[in-house]
């Protein structure tokens, strides 16, 4: 603005609710145009991908993986309880051992099998998958319950089609 100021003037300026708190979600994979878009609130995955120019012809819909920072926490902490429980069964079933006269061996084997448990557990970090059917047809996700309302660092990842087969015993 090209305003003069005079000497007894005086300025309002108010605040823009959340100008500064910008959130964004991350496309990534067989879409047109993937990269980090910015959302407004309550904007729904199918805008998005909308804005991400659709899929492209080699996308793998049906195996895309949609992750969530606050589900991924959420994850970690479930895990974390779930192994504080295993430990406090397993103390409480190498005591109730010892007062049965159960043989030295056998808690050995419960107490390792109990702690190779543990260490496969905390190896294993969440991430923070939700489930969802994608469509090819854009028009046809936006009206499905799939359309989830995003949040900040959501990320969808839409693979590329693969053409190899995997045989297994």
């Amino acid at each position: 603005l090209n305003l003069q100021v005079f000497e007894d003037d005086e300025w309002t300026i108010f605040a823009i609710e959340n100008w500064n708190e910008k959130k964004y979600v991350e496309i990534k994979g067989e879409v047109r145009y993937p990269g980090i878009y910015s959302i407004a609130e309550g904007e729904k995955l199918s805008s998005v991908l909308i804005r991400a120019g659709g899929f492209t012809n080699h996308a793998f819909v049906e195996g895309s993986v949609f992750t969530r920072e606050e589900v991924r926490e959420l994850q970690a902490k479930r895990l974390e309880e779930s192994l504080d429980r295993l430990k406090t069964r397993a103390m409480q079933a190498n005591t109730s051992a010892n007062e049965a006269g159960e043989k030295t061996e056998d808690k050995k084997n419960m107490l390792s099998a109990v702690t190779q448990l543990e260490k496969e557990a905390s190896s294993t970090k969440p991430i923070g998958r939700i489930s969802l059917n994608l469509y090819y047809d854009l028009n046809r996700f936006t009206n499905s319950t799939y359309d989830l309302t995003l949040k900040d660092k959501d990320v969808l990842y839409v693979p590329a089609m693969n053409d190899t087969i995997s045989v297994v015993g």
